[in-house]
């Protein structure tokens, strides 16, 4: 990437077995809100042929106009494949916008228009990886048995989330953006004070955390609690102002392992998101700039204490390190060009908790997929989503044909 600020790069390795399978093209898609196609290239670099945005420095109209978003390290990585029996499908490596005002579903919708008209691959035939950057609604918090409701008022919802600068009419870059509680109306329906919104702040931060400790350390209640959090999971249609749904199935969240041979249902992941990374943790400093495993980041020792399916009395405090700034909030709006604009009017709050970092196919191809692994890794604590394992078994001929041995993937 160009931009400083956003060193990090978006990267999908696949391997493959020549026998079973054969690549075919492939695109490199990066954020194009606000611009136009004209930064877009073909090449074949190598077996296959590449279409992709170029970088800002190669792209004169990106730069010139300051095309929002561009530089981001957003990306959509798709490659098709041929198997030897069936038809083509498409593997959708996705880092997507997290909010829908930085053309999220723009970007969704531009990927799966390329793959059909790039790739000539149908659309109900992807396999999507990656982070959906898709958080739970704001009132998810409600499911709670300890009973963590928002106010009811919107603005005092807005006025306890961050609020981007971009969303706000006649707000600059400079200013950036409005931090939880620093800025109150009560002619608006907002707090009196911002010294009451801080302290509607605590107790709903205190009662988060006793919520999400309570839940992680107790699996049974975590089962229960994920299932009613599903119905409020925006890439399973909650809210209805996200294209992933229209798209693509995603298989329960809970983990499944492979043993002898078999799949053994386990617990339910924990959220992926909004985690304690390694560069905010002090004992983990040497291992700047390149984190991978921090034995002392407490969500690895989370991990490690949740595998002895004990009851431990850290847990409760661990949880609360290593998933304190999930209780936080953000707001988005529709932007007048999203394609589920009229779902949605004005601004709203999202949750900074969920299943961001998840596996789904086309809703197309459901019956021909079968789930074979599901697992989180706890151990790998380098930032704040949570990396996972997955293996499944994809038969490629559809129901019409005879059906083949399955091709494992």
């Amino acid at each position: 990437e160009d931009e400083p600020k956003e060193a990090e790069q978006a990267l999908m390795s696949i391997w493959y077995d020549p026998e079973i399978v054969s690549p075919s093209k492939a695109l490199a898609y990066k954020n194009t809100l606000g611009g136009s196609e004209a930064c877009r290239k073909v090449s074949n670099p190598g077996t296959i042929q590449v279409t992709y945005d170029a970088p800002v420095s190669l792209c004169p109209e990106a730069k010139q106009q300051g095309w929002p978003q561009y530089d981001s390290s957003k990306a959509s990585l798709v490659v098709s494949f041929t198997p030897k029996r069936g038809k083509p499908f498409a593997i959708f490596g996705s880092n997507l916008p997290s909010r829908n005002f930085k053309g999220k579903n723009e970007m969704l919708q531009r990927a799966m228009t390329g793959i059909k008209d790039v790739l000539g691959v149908d659309t109900g035939r992807v396999f999507v990886l990656g982070d959906m950057n898709t958080r739970l609604l704001g009132d998810a918090w409600s499911e709670c048995e300890d009973g963590c409701p928002l106010p009811s008022e919107p603005q005092k919802q807005l006025e306890l989330s961050t609020q981007a600068w971009e969303t706000i009419p006649g707000r600059t870059e400079i200013e950036d953006d409005i931090k939880p509680c620093s800025a109150v109306d009560a002619t608006l329906g907002g707090f009196a004070s911002i010294q009451n919104c801080k302290e509607v702040k605590k107790n709903l931060t205190d009662c988060r955390l006793a919520c999400v400790a309570r839940v992680t350390c107790n699996q049974n209640e975590l089962g229960i609690v994920a299932r009613r959090l599903h119905q409020l999971d925006v890439k399973r249609g909650a809210g209805g102002h996200d294209l992933l749904p229209q798209y693509f199935h995603f298989p329960e969240d809970r983990e499944l392992h492979w043993e002898k041979g078999d799949t053994r249902l386990g617990h339910f992941r924990l959220p992926t998101y909004k985690k304690q990374p390694d560069s905010k943790v002090k004992k983990c400093k040497d291992h700047e700039p390149f984190f991978g495993s921090c034995e002392a980041n407490p969500c690895a020792v989370l991990g490690r204490v949740l595998e002895e399916k004990e009851q431990d009395p850290s847990c409760h405090d661990l949880v609360k390190e290593c998933f304190k700034k999930s209780t936080e909030m953000e707001n988005d709006v529709m932007p007048s060009a999203d394609p589920l604009a009229a779902a949605q009017s004005g601004l709203f709050v999202k949750a900074q908790i969920g299943w961001l970092d998840a596996l789904g196919f086309s809703t197309g191809i459901a019956h021909q997929v079968t789930m074979l692994l599901y697992e989180q890794r706890a151990a790998l604590t380098f930032g704040d989503h949570a990396p996972f394992v997955s293996a499944l078994s994809f038969n490629p001929v559809d129901e019409d044909h005879t059906p083949v041995q399955t091709e494992e993937l």
